[in-house]
């Protein structure tokens, strides 16, 4: 019987446990997904794909990305830092897209928002990757450097399109829109991933407690 009520402890204590790695696995990614996906998404439903649409998609992106590390930056452990520099950082690029839509949205202007909001968030989002922690799961830091390779290449990509002859409001906000809508995909598949990989982790330990005793 107390050999009973040891192991019904321990189950509810590794629930418990896994139950909080979760929240913290998925959350994060699951928020940077809606907030990516919702503008992404939005460029293929709209026919316009002038500058104002493109800094309107834009100012939405940074804004949701922003409210998303500020809300959950305590999730990513020693990377907390990181990550609120990287919510200023969205803020920041939300503020001045807003500011520029309502005065003037032109191309040359989003291609220098875009490209230096790229290359600083891809610098941060790369150097917290080794700050990952246990707290957000072994698989954590490999989307964040995922995330921060992809962000440098798509930065890299606006800085040259003019080269490219891809510099056209069309072009431009239908690059964005692309960007949005495949980094909103990938973080959707991480926090999948990390919700049941938390699942999958406490079953395991679940069995082991059990065989054990």
């Amino acid at each position: 019987m107390a050999l009973g009520r040891v192991w019904k402890y321990d189950r509810q204590v590794v629930n418990a446990l896994t139950s909080r790695s979760s929240s913290r696995a998925w959350l994060l990614p699951a928020a940077r997904s809606f907030a990516a996906l919702l503008p992404g998404l939005g460029v293929v439903f709209v026919q316009d794909h002038s500058m104002h649409v493109g800094f309107t998609i834009a100012t939405v992106f940074f804004l949701g990305t922003a409210i998303a590390m500020f809300a959950l930056a305590r999730q990513t452990g020693d990377a907390r830092m990181r990550f609120l520099v990287l919510g200023s950082i969205h803020g920041l690029a939300a503020f001045a897209a807003f500011a520029v839509l309502l005065v003037s949205p032109q191309q040359v202007v989003f291609l220098g928002l875009v490209a230096l909001w790229a290359f600083a968030t891809a610098a941060v989002e790369f150097s917290a990757t080794k700050l990952a922690s246990e707290e957000g799961g072994p698989g954590l830091g490999r989307d964040w450097r995922t995330v921060a390779i992809g962000t440098g290449l798509f930065g890299l990509l606006m800085a040259f399109s003019p080269l490219l002859g891809i510099a056209d409001a069309v072009s431009l906000t239908g690059l964005f829109g692309a960007y949005a809508a495949i980094v909103g995909v990938y973080h959707a598949i991480a926090a999948a991933s990390a919700a049941f990989g938390s699942r999958v982790t406490g079953e395991a330990a679940a069995k082991g407690l059990e065989s054990e005793s």
